[in-house]
């Protein structure tokens, strides 16, 4: 089987008070109170039709996702910190209702298979995954598989062919549910 080339997941987990902290920060922003939102978008807006749209900032990168990037950065590997800082971040729930409880009812918060280059010149992604553990399944179109478990405050990150000979889901959304932090570098 090919190897999955540019996928790495950091050795040192985020801090148990760090993500206690940003879940706090999610509730006490309502991010979710309506219960059609299941992402919201920081840095680039997205376009009609799909791909983000570097001429157009949607909404500043908070100050809590900017201080866990830099609690993170040091984990990452040193290709993505020497390509510079992240321009659009996505904050996902999955199973969770808007009071971040858990909600298996929300079918649709899965994550099909999909390529974050498909719109877009994306040079990194990397993720944190809150709240509990989770696996990413990559496949390629060949139909190899490779399916790599994200432990719970684990930082993740695709690069190269990683990110444009594979694709991605997450199927198996565990108790108490699953928060992300996904930040991305995109550049055309």
């Amino acid at each position: 089987a090919r190897p999955l080339v540019g996928w790495e997941v950091a050795e040192e987990r985020i801090s148990e008070a760090l993500e206690a902290h940003l879940a706090t920060w999610v509730l006490r922003e309502r991010f979710f109170a309506d219960e059609s939102k299941k992402v919201r978008n920081f840095g680039l807006a997205w376009r009609q039709g799909g791909g983000h749209d570097l001429a157009a900032p949607f909404r500043p990168i908070p100050s809590e996702l900017k201080g866990l990037w830099a609690a993170i950065l040091p984990t990452l590997p040193s290709t993505i910190a020497s390509m510079g800082e992240p321009n659009q971040v996505a904050l996902k729930r999955y199973h969770l209702d808007g009071a971040c409880h858990y909600a298996p009812h929300r079918s649709g918060d899965v994550l099909g298979y999909h390529c974050d280059c498909q719109f877009n010149d994306v040079r990194y992604v990397v993720g944190v995954s809150l709240l509990s553990d989770s696996s990413l399944v990559f496949r390629n179109n060949q139909k190899q598989v490779h399916k790599r478990i994200i432990l719970q405050r684990a930082t993740y990150s695709m690069v190269g062919e990683a990110l444009t000979d594979w694709t991605h889901a997450l199927f198996d959304i565990r108790h108490p549910g699953r928060l992300s932090v996904t930040y991305r570098l995109v550049c055309s």
